[in-house]
């Protein structure tokens, strides 16, 4: 993996449908409870 000033590079991209789903699993889980415009 390719460093910069010894911190490992990372990518940024959107979350793939189950990867928000999940997400908003634990959202849930931790008691917050996401509107419609929360999650999108």
């Amino acid at each position: 993996m390719s460093t910069l000033s010894g911190f490992p590079l990372f990518a940024v991209r959107a979350m793939n449908a189950q990867e928000a789903a999940l997400a908003l699993d634990w959202a849930a889980a931790e008691g917050w409870n996401p509107g419609l415009d929360d999650a999108t």
